[in-house]
């Protein structure tokens, strides 16, 4: 046998043991995730469903059912995870809206169990809870929602739930751009696509892409909370728009601040959204320290709160209702 049969014959024995492997690593992590991948490629899914909204990016289509991470998702006719509402209010009801992404939305927990259900059955009939959130959404896609929408739902106080993420620039929808003038954003990008395509159909693409995502993300997020930043000015031109419709229609609005403070980027969101929150007089409040264990974690690969942390939530925010008055 010659020289290069001979390597052709190693290449091709490699190539087999290679894919061999890939593929028994595939169905195991199908079989046990032990690691909870699923969570990628149910995300795909999700954001496949969405209805596009030149304003505020995306929201979920009106009616929307699915499973997804083992759970039921039902979407009401506002596009809102939640029971079914009507926008004009009736007389004497009074409404608290939960603004946010997908911690609100609660990704991976049955709809009885986010944190916007259990507060609305601690609250009973003195307030109706309606839970905004939308995955990915960021502080500018809430405040183009809540201008665009949310304005004609007779709120009579707000809740934002800000993440440490929420800096980061949405994929469409509006933004502010050097000047102070609106320009959407840029669409999801071809990379974009083929990752979110590649997670639907790989748990060991989706196990890769979790170890090399979370080395980048600390860094990436850190330099965006900067006063030079055109994220971070976008942000806080979305937070003003936010205090300043709530100043004008007279309502109260608090906000949630999401953060375990371990990383550097969640130490920067906590100082720049705490500092320019208490420059505005707005209270702020920060989620209990026990939110953030992992024992309390939908999976290693899912961050998201689970339903006992949902519940500590609900306790909090009520909690902070009584604390500003807001509960008769």
């Amino acid at each position: 046998m010659s020289k290069k049969r001979r390597s052709l014959r190693h290449f091709l024995i490699a190539l087999y043991t290679i894919v061999g492997a890939l593929l028994l690593l595939e169905i195991a992590l199908r079989v046990f995730d032990p690691f909870g991948v699923v969570y990628y490629r149910d995300a795909a899914r999700y954001f496949d469903a969405m209805t596009p909204d030149p304003d505020y990016g995306y929201i979920h289509t009106p009616g929307y059912k699915e499973r997804l991470q083992g759970v039921d998702i039902e979407i009401n006719g506002e596009g809102l995870r939640g029971p079914q509402f009507d926008v004009t209010k009736p007389a004497g009801e009074r409404r608290l809206m939960i603004l946010g992404d997908s911690v609100v939305f609660g990704w991976g927990a049955g709809q009885d169990v986010i944190f916007p259900a259990v507060l609305q059955r601690m609250v009973g009939s003195s307030l109706r809870v309606i839970s905004a959130g939308v995955g990915s959404w960021n502080t500018r896609s809430e405040y183009e929602f809540l201008r665009k929408r949310g304005v004609d739902y007779g709120l009579d106080a707000v809740v934002l739930v800000a993440v440490a993420n929420d800096v980061e620039p949405g994929a469409a929808g509006l933004r502010i751009v050097d000047g102070g003038d609106k320009e959407p954003a840029e669409n999801v990008s071809v990379p974009h696509r083929v990752v979110r395509r590649l997670s639907r159909f790989s748990y060991v693409f989706s196990t890769f892409y979790h170890v090399a995502r979370q080395r980048s993300t600390s860094n990436t997020l850190t330099r965006l909370y900067d006063d030079d930043a055109v994220e971070w000015r976008d942000t806080a031109a979305a937070l003003d728009g936010i205090i300043d419709m709530c100043v004008d229609l007279e309502i109260p609005l608090m906000v949630f601040l999401y953060s375990d403070f371990e990383s550097d980027f969640a130490r920067s969101f906590i100082l720049y959204y705490g500092s320019y929150l208490s420059d505005r007089n707005v209270p702020f409040y920060k989620f209990s320290d026990k939110v953030f264990s992992k024992q309390y974690r939908n999976s290693i690969v899912d961050g998201h709160p689970n339903s006992v942390a949902h519940r500590i939530m609900a306790e909090d925010i009520f909690a902070a209702l009584e604390d500003e008055g807001i509960l008769p």
